[in-house]
């Protein structure tokens, strides 16, 4: 059911557009045909349709923001302010099928993501205190959003000195289970790793945030609306879908799991009965996947990768090993 659910809203979206009355003539504009669509999908197939209303409403509104920046690590207090105003009218906007809400978001992300990268080259290349002792809260649940850019500068620092010092801690636990002293490393050169591996890491987690298009984050946006109606019903682009299907649905050998994206991460969304994953035991529903290694190559941080791409690096022959780095829900890893 859970697999069905999902093929249905990206399967049938077009067939029920197609073939029921049109509820407003929206001309040649694509995203409002593709909503459209959506929603009276929703409407004929789901088995248990909500009404689009408030509640619907200030679902999205949270949803989104938490996907958009669940580490609340770009937006402001003072950005929040700012689109507080489309909280109970988002059903209405979907009613009309206009984006407004969505449109707001984006060059307030698009800034708040050029003010982060620049926060971070500063923090990385400023001199890391490996003897600081300060608290760092890692449960975005609780996470509090920066009052304004001074604070938000300021948690960009505190980001950076606790991912350099627990990568430290983890280069000499590394270290030490390997046991070689003739080759181990100094002090310095462990934190002087740390510093490059966190450093690689942003860099390119911020080249891979640059090159995400509106329609990226649009497919984000239709998966939260459609999420609100139960949460295994998902939007998945004709593109997206088909590579689900292809890579990760048995065609092609992969783990057997479904993965979506959730803000800057990928995400768990089932797993496929009697694929390998299934048989592990080990990966779960909701599962955040951090790094995908495969047997005797490096690791690759998957922070900010497209669904695809990060599929492009599990799939592989059959029998080949994959190793996956995740977050559990307690925030093990």
């Amino acid at each position: 059911m859970v697999f069905r659910s999902s093929v249905l809203i990206a399967a049938l979206c077009g067939l029920y557009f197609f073939n029921q009355p049109k509820t407003k003539d929206v001309g040649n504009d694509k995203e409002a045909l593709i909503l459209q669509g959506l929603m009276q999908t929703i409407e004929y197939v789901h088995y248990a349709p909500k009404k689009v209303d408030d509640e619907l409403s200030k679902h999205i509104y949270k949803t989104y923001l938490d996907r958009l920046d669940g580490y609340k690590r770009y937006f402001t207090q003072k950005d929040l302010d700012q689109l507080k105003k489309y909280e109970l009218n988002i059903d209405d906007q979907i009613n009309g099928l206009t984006f407004e809400f969505f449109n707001a978001s984006l060059p307030m992300l698009d800034e708040g993501m050029k003010k982060a990268e620049m926060y971070f080259n500063e923090a990385i290349n400023a001199p890391v205190n490996f003897n600081k002792g300060d608290m760092y809260e890692t449960d975005p649940d609780k996470m509090t959003f920066a009052k304004n850019d001074g604070d938000l500068k300021d948690k960009w620092k505190q980001i950076i000195q606790w991912e350099v010092t627990t990568k430290w801690v983890q280069n000499i636990e590394s270290q030490k289970e390997k046991g070689n002293k003739d080759g181990n490393k100094t002090e310095e050169e462990l934190k002087a790793d740390a510093i490059k591996d966190v450093k690689k890491r942003y860099v390119d987690f911020f080249e891979r945030m640059k090159k995400l298009r509106r329609s990226d984050r649009m497919e984000a946006y239709l998966g939260t609306i459609a999420n609100y109606f139960d949460p295994h019903t998902d939007y998945f682009s004709p593109k997206e879908k088909q590579d689900f299907d292809i890579n990760m649905g048995g065609k092609l050998e992969g783990i057997g799991a479904r993965l979506q994206t959730d803000g800057d991460y990928t995400k768990v969304f089932n797993i496929v009965v009697g694929g390998p994953a299934w048989k592990t035991k080990k990966l779960e529903d909701n599962d955040i996947i951090m790094k995908v290694t495969q047997k005797g190559q490096e690791p690759v941080d998957i922070t900010g990768m497209r669904v695809d791409a990060v599929v492009q690096l599990i799939k592989n022959k059959k029998g080949t090993v994959v190793i996956l780095t995740v977050k559990k829900k307690d925030n093990s890893i």
